[in-house]
């Protein structure tokens, strides 16, 4: 029987109960949470009873010990107290400390001693506590493995480290060089090192920038990240980025103090980030007599606690925005005041006092017909105007007057009037309106009952929404997450519903939209004094060139020598310069079609894309399975999963439990926080070399150091930093990262540590009525960038301003498949027990909770179609007239004409079936991973490309609510 060595002496990698054994220490602390059969902790009230299990010692006792840490369960970045006993791991509760884990009033007060918080304990949620299974997951790697057989055939051979890092650095020797290009041609594409591609699902902060300083800064690719955030809700982002001019991408309401909250495809009880605190806060709103109303085509656990329930169709929220926004303005229900205000300074200095402002008043050139820009003060010949300066007409006498720097609050106060007599004027031979008047103009593009229709809700309840939305003024918030933005029109729907608060002036008001309260910055310390910029590498090479997935960059002016060869427009593949969040499923059909260029090294990081994105299983299968597309493939993963199954090596890096990051926070807190990840299990040397509790697993940081170091890269050993400090471990880097925080916050490095992070005391979350962490800045509703930007698939300018659009291919084109073969839009979800398909490994989370997934399906559709709860059922659709197959589920809590299907399930990977051989051995497996189904296999390919899903062209979003089925009793 073969086996390895390991820090930890010889472990068998392929007996399953000798692996067990080998990372899990049986013992009475141990016993109450695992048993010889399952990881599913019994009763405790029958375990105590019949005396099968022992309780958890308590805290005070000397074999137990409480560290504080933060969660990877989702993505919400809850603290965590994790109790261990024996080092070894036997309870995860929340960190009394951290604001996700206890209300205001609650929450321990940061200056409270360590050894006092150990008699607290704050809350987690089903998934923060089952994250004892991730890391005593049975059926986790324990070393690294290369492939022996054909890509994707499941046969391995276990290596050491240190194989590993030798033969990963002889691959990437060649590309560490940022002078030869890869085509003389196109100079603009950039050096060879291009040729190599890092591609994380989910990493974390802390890790993103320590691999940005390896792949960029180091290396030297522009290929540095490519992560998930595409699949995720990027759209959102990118929207929010445009209208802060990029200062601020991701807003919230102040729950708890606001009297009205619109939730627009989004469910913040479920799958809301942080899920916890968001569920808390939203009881104590409805307690306060706060009204919620939901808009989704699903009947949500959160729709189920709203006042008003909006079954919507998919795909027209921006529809049902724009019919709010004409009625709010033809009925005069905004916030006038606010919006005349020009700059920072009137805002400022005005009455009630303002911290944002917008551009409602600003003048915007129409050329062509459409909203070319803003008009400048230099064309229309302004005395001492300049072309960097706006153009507004003065509130009081109507004159076309120079707006310089309107964020600065040095320049003079200037309000300007909100639309122009007769809606139009003509400055020095120009057509100009102002922002205001455009978006009025698009609202009242149809009339309300064309909106209406289009986004099948009634026209009273429009009306109704909107009139008790404006009534609250700035304590009403319009919400919205994923649901509105995963769709080819995901930017625009989401720039319509922020049109919706920006209308309110509910920004930075207690009660209104938030920011958050934002963090301290581990990575340059805010600059003070003291603190370190650790992504400049002393000596290291400039990242320049295009990357593959051309995100950032535009066709005609960033890449001339491309457009040449391309032959103008249309391109062979789309451009998104506004993506600014990159775009994840662009990067293996890129890849494929070797546009603008071909790529030899693609490292992924915890990414299964193949499972995770849609439409793309088989097309993406087939690429990875191509060594002449990519020679090479090197993948970090805890498992062999759909995607890292098709790589040349599986590195198994150690799980949130034993790692170290700096995540940041979603802006529902409005205290200031930085949480900091540290392992709670493991052990570390008197260099602080760390050694991981389970198996012969490495830490990322520690693996490129080691890789960077054989490469003779600049940035590692000594003088690494600017400060002529060392990078030879993990812990190095995030001593640094943990310095810069201590400097910036004025809290010893140790004290962050040993309480999890360091955390704003509740106090510090209002400034009487406005929130005390703000945005001062500009809102705008007129996007210039977007309007000056062509499409690099049609020629045509994309638009400026809020608008609806029907579901399109990249050409433009509308896809609307026959209603008749595919009857139904199928959307999917996030149920609360399951975060991707990550936590399917969890036990207490599926068998404990919910074993298999559904096909939901609106009754009277059931009905119909003769199917009932519990009938299999076939899903089929035109990229996939197979489909996949699986139970039914009928519900009233469905729009007639949508059906559903939840996320996280149906695996064919990650040891779900007897598929791998480790050194000749057949792996232990889990049958019931592979329960229930998936049905990103069944959503839409983009007609016009072929390889890869329909995707929003301005925000980079992949679209998963649009694609039609049919569902057929089998």
């Amino acid at each position: 029987m073969s086996e390895i060595t390991t820090k930890h002496g010889n472990r068998n990698l392929l007996n399953p109960e000798i692996s067990r054994r080998s990372f899990i220490k049986v013992s009475g602390a141990l016993a109450s949470v695992a048993t010889a059969s399952s990881l599913i902790r019994p009763n405790p009230a029958y375990a105590l009873t019949t005396g099968q299990f022992q309780p958890d010692p308590l805290e005070s006792e000397p074999n137990a010990d409480i560290k504080y840490s933060v969660c990877l369960m989702c993505h919400g970045s809850c603290g965590i107290r994790a109790k261990v006993v024996d080092e070894v791991l036997v309870k995860i509760d929340g960190n009394p400390y951290h604001p996700n884990c206890l209300e205001p009033g609650e929450r321990l007060s940061y200056s409270t001693p360590v050894e006092d918080a150990k008699r607290k304990v704050g809350t987690v949620c089903v998934k923060g506590q089952s994250g004892i299974q991730t890391l005593y997951n049975p059926h986790r790697l324990l070393g690294p493995i290369k492939r022996v057989g054909p890509r994707g055939s499941g046969q391995w051979v276990s290596i050491t480290w240190e194989q590993a890092i030798n033969e990963i650095a002889a691959i990437l020797a060649p590309y560490a060089d940022t002078k030869k290009l890869i085509d003389s041609s196109a100079p603009e594409l950039g050096p060879i090192a291009n040729k190599v591609v890092f591609s994380p699902g989910r990493l974390e902060n802390g890790q993103k920038e320590f691999t940005d300083r390896f792949f960029k800064n180091q290396l030297g690719t522009i290929n540095y990240r490519h992560d998930h955030t595409s699949i995720c809700e990027t759209s959102h982002h990118v929207a929010g980025s445009l209208t802060t001019d990029g200062k601020q991408n991701h807003f919230k309401p102040d729950v708890v103090n606001c009297r009205y909250i619109l939730y627009i495809g989004t469910n913040p009880l479920e799958a809301g980030f942080p899920m916890n605190p968001l569920s808390r806060k939203t009881m104590e709103f409805k307690k306060r007599g706060g009204k919620m109303v939901v808009v989704d085509p699903r009947f949500s656990n959160t729709a189920a606690k709203a006042d008003q329930w909006v079954p919507i169709k998919p795909g027209t929220d921006a529809a049902f925005a724009l019919a709010m926004i004409q009625h709010i303005v033809k009925n005069k229900r905004f916030d006038r005041r606010f919006l005349t205000n020009a700059n920072l300074s009137a805002a400022l200095r005005g009455s009630p006092k303002e911290y944002s402002f917008t551009d409602a008043t600003h003048l915007v050139k129409i050329v062509d017909g459409r909203p070319a820009a803003y008009l400048r003060a230099d064309e229309a010949r302004i005395s001492g105007g300049t072309s960097q300066d706006y153009v507004i007409l003065d509130e009081l006498t109507g004159a076309p007057t120079a707006l310089p720097a309107p964020n600065n609050s040095a320049n003079p106060a200037r309000r300007g009037l909100l639309e122009a007599p007769g809606g139009s004027i003509e400055v020095n031979g120009r057509k100009c309106k102002t922002v205001f008047t455009l978006l009025k103009e698009q609202a009242n593009s149809k009339s309300m009952e064309n909106w209406a229709e289009i986004c099948g809700v009634g026209l009273a309840t429009i009306e109704g929404i909107a009139n008790e939305f404006s009534s609250h003024g700035k304590k009403a918030v319009a919400n919205a997450y994923r649901g509105p933005v995963k769709h080819t029109n995901g930017t625009y729907t989401m720039l319509s519903i922020l049109a919706l608060n920006t209308l309110m002036g509910s920004l930075n008001w207690r009660g209104g939209n938030t920011t958050g309260g934002g963090r301290w910055h581990e990575l340059d310390g805010n600059g003070v004094r003291g603190a370190v910029d650790l992504s400049k590498v002393p000596g290291g090479p400039a990242a320049s060139g295009i990357q593959v997935t051309r995100v950032k960059a535009s066709y005609e002016t960033d890449a001339p020598n491309i457009f040449k060869r391309d032959g103008g427009y249309p391109a062979k593949r789309p451009w998104f310069p506004h993506a600014q969040n990159g775009n994840f499923q662009e990067v293996l059909p890129s890849i494929a079609q070797r546009y603008p260029y071909g790529v030899d090294v693609l490292f992924t990081y915890w990414n299964d894309i193949v499972y995770t994105a849609p439409a793309v299983r088989r097309v993406f299968e087939g690429i990875l399975a191509d060594e002449t597309l990519i020679p090479h493939h090197i993948a970090f993963s805890l498992e062999p999963d759909e995607t890292s199954s098709w790589a040349d090596y599986i590195l198994p890096d150690p799980c949130y439990l034993e790692r170290f990051g700096t995540p940041h926070i979603a802006p529902t807190i409005q205290t200031k926080l930085s949480p900091f990840r540290q392992p709670v299990v493991g052990s570390f040397d008197s260099q602080m070399n760390y050694t991981p509790a389970v198996g012969d697993t490495m830490l990322l940081e520690d693996f490129f150091i080691a890789v960077a170091k054989k490469l003779r890269l600049p940035g590692v050993g000594s003088g690494a930093f600017e400060d002529g400090d060392k990078l030879d471990n993990a812990w190095d880097w995030y001593r640094k990262l943990l310095n810069n925080l201590s400097v910036e916050s004025g809290t010893p490095a140790n004290e962050i540590r040993a309480k999890g992070g360091v955390f704003e005391d509740d106090a510090g979350a209002y400034d009487g009525e406005y929130l005390a962490h703000r945005y001062e800045g500009i809102v705008r509703f007129f996007i210039e960038s977007l309007a000056l930007t062509k499409d690099s698939m049609t020629g045509k300018y994309f638009g400026g301003l809020p608008k609806y659009e029907t579901i399109k291919d990249a050409m433009g084109r509308e896809v609307k498949d026959d209603a008749g073969d595919y009857p139904f839009t199928l959307v999917t979800y996030k149920p609360v027990n399951h975060t991707q398909s990550r936590t399917i490994v969890n036990p207490w989370l599926v068998q404990a909770l919910m074993p298999e997934n559904f096909v939901e399906i609106n009754a009277s559709d059931a009905a119909s179609r003769g199917i009932e709860t519990g009938d299999m059922v076939r899903v089929t659709s035109v990229s996939n007239p197979g489909g996949i197959t699986g139970k039914a589920k009928v519900t009233q809590g469905m729009r007639p004409g949508v059906a559903a299907i939840s996320q996280s399930y149906g695996h064919w990977q990650l040891n779900s079936s007897p598929i791998n051989t480790i050194n000749g051995m057949l792996q232990d497996y889990d049958p019931g991973r592979g329960a229930g189904l998936q049905g990103n296999q069944v959503l839409r390919l983009d007609p016009s490309l072929g390889n890869v899903c329909l995707q929003d062209k301005v925000g980079g979003s992949a679209d998963f609510y649009s694609s039609r089925v049919n569902i057929r009793k089998m």
